[in-house]
């Protein structure tokens, strides 16, 4: 990994580009690089107090190649678009392998990045995610140092053990995301709120094993912001996240018919089987967002007032 003194680092094998929602992965993917023998350049460990950023981030560009933490954050990203453009800039047609794309979360890379072949680490235990990283690091490409698993035998299953987070510890390898149905993109410099956001943990938390609660003030103060924040921030809670945009009632069926899938039901589900549905589901999350006319909400049969 860098040199977090300052030093210079001449020719890392690896820049991590990530954006801040995906610290965990990054970190993750950094540190298991790092542990098979790669150099590896990376913004939380490698950029401290007092560096020049740009100075900083032009010479992590300058690495051998880029590892991406591609999520729909990193699409979105202005800055995290710079960084793998440049990259692919140096190899457009990936024959130095420049550009190693993993993917944490089920998204679509456009453009340019749609054709080079991403390597999936959600969804999976953490050793076979651990593999994939190791793997889509060598180059160039060939047989594998061990025979391969025996397709027929059956795969031990346990739980992803972390040791800790922190400089010197390796860290925790990130869980799974919910399936969110709708949810709005995470802002990128959400601040402040943080005794809102737990106010609202801990009415969810305390009503039992069905919750519902509302999130009320004038418009434009941030309802919908801080409630995606909460979201995001408390994922690991959730199995599924459905978000129903609710400010005309007349259009809350077709969301709801566009949730309704994601519980195992059909689209042409009436709205209060599928309301029902997340109710009965446990570690759900079903938002109705900017819901100005609560009788349109309590229309529907299965949510309370």
């Amino acid at each position: 990994m860098g040199d977090r003194g300052g030093s210079e680092v001449t020719s890392p094998d690896f820049f991590v580009s990530y954006t801040g929602k995906d610290s965990a992965w990054a970190e993750w993917i950094a540190w298991t690089l790092n542990a098979t023998g790669y150099r590896v350049v990376i913004q939380a460990w490698d950029f401290g107090p007092g560096s020049n950023f740009v100075d900083e981030m032009h010479r992590a560009l300058s690495s051998t190649r880029m590892a991406v933490v591609l999520s729909t954050d990193y699409l979105a990203s202005r800055f995290a678009s710079a960084e793998w453009q440049a990259a692919w800039r140096n190899d457009p047609l990936g024959r130095g392998r420049k550009l190693v794309v993993f993917r944490v979360e089920d998204c679509d890379p456009p453009g340019l990045l749609g054709p080079i072949a991403a390597v999936d680490l959600f969804g999976v235990e953490q050793e076979t995610a651990r593999d994939r990283v190791v793997a889509a690091a060598h180059f160039p490409p060939g047989p594998p140092d061990a025979e391969p698993v025996f397709p027929g035998a059956r795969p031990a299953v346990g739980p992803a053990v972390g040791a800790g987070v922190g400089v010197g510890v390796a860290p925790v390898f990130p869980p799974d995301l919910p399936v969110m149905g709708g949810v709005p993109a995470r802002l990128a410099h959400f601040v402040g709120r943080d005794a809102l956001l737990d106010q609202l943990h801990a009415r969810l938390a305390a009503a039992g094993s069905v919750a519902v609660t509302a999130v009320a003030g004038m418009g434009g103060v941030g309802k919908t912001a801080l409630v995606v924040e909460y979201i995001h921030r408390y994922a690991q809670l959730f199995d599924r996240v459905g978000w129903v945009p609710a400010e005309q009632p007349e259009l809350i069926g077709g969301f709801l018919a566009g949730l309704a899938p994601v519980v195992g039901l059909s689209a042409e589900t009436e709205p209060a089987v599928v309301v029902a549905a997340w109710a009965r589901l446990p570690r759900s999350l079903l938002v109705f967002d900017n819901a100005d006319d609560p009788d349109a909400i309590r229309a529907i049969k299965g949510v309370r007032p």
